[in-house]
């Protein structure tokens, strides 16, 4: 089975916030954005652009 990229990134985000214990409220501050945004990055039915994702998944690890 392949996953497709975009699902791919959105499931890597999810993980890393996990493993970080982040909720969406801190990646969203991080971010400097509205909680809604991060939920709908990490909506498997809504298209993000992968730049966005790469964005959130490094201030993760911030």
């Amino acid at each position: 089975m392949v996953i497709p990229q975009l699902m791919a990134a959105k499931l890597s985000l999810y993980i890393a916030m996990r493993r970080e214990g982040m909720t969406n409220v801190d990646l969203a501050q991080r971010l400097n954005v509205d909680e809604k945004i991060v939920r709908r990055m990490l909506d498997l039915d809504y298209s993000t652009k992968i730049q966005s994702i790469s964005n959130a998944l490094q201030n993760v690890f911030w």
